[in-house]
């Protein structure tokens, strides 16, 4: 009975809903899969998106479909690249001022040490 009673408190938690309308997002991996379904979540529920990813020409893709939600833009990152991060961190203060949710969908495949025993360097291959 302990299950079913968490999957009910889990179905329950799924429809609280909070409004999104002016909050500004970051998603890594923004261009497809599990990151695009982020994208279109929370814009769908009113946010701001820059979606970021390493490939231009999703970038260019999800360019013309972010239109259809009227949220943020696009960002060619790569996620192992410090500067590309600092760059994606001031382009989106720049434009929206603040940042209030990060998704940190971009995967790495690799070494699986902890984050904070792993250099920034771990991801370049």
């Amino acid at each position: 009975m302990p299950v079913r009673q968490m999957s009910l408190t889990l179905r329950s938690l799924s429809t609280i809903t909070m409004p999104l309308t002016d909050q500004v997002a970051i998603v890594t991996g923004g261009g497809r899969g599990i990151g695009l379904a982020c994208v279109r979540a929370l814009a769908d529920d009113g946010a701001s998106v820059v979606i970021a990813t390493p490939e231009d020409a999703e970038v260019r893709s999800r360019g013309r479909t972010r239109s259809q939600w009227s949220c943020g833009v696009g960002t060619s990152t790569d996620v192992t690249s410090e500067s590309d991060l600092a760059e994606l961190v001031s382009a989106t203060l720049d434009r929206f001022g603040r940042i209030d949710i990060l998704v940190n969908n971009a995967g790495i495949i690799g070494p699986t040490a902890p984050c904070r025993m792993s250099p920034v360097t771990t991801g370049k291959r």
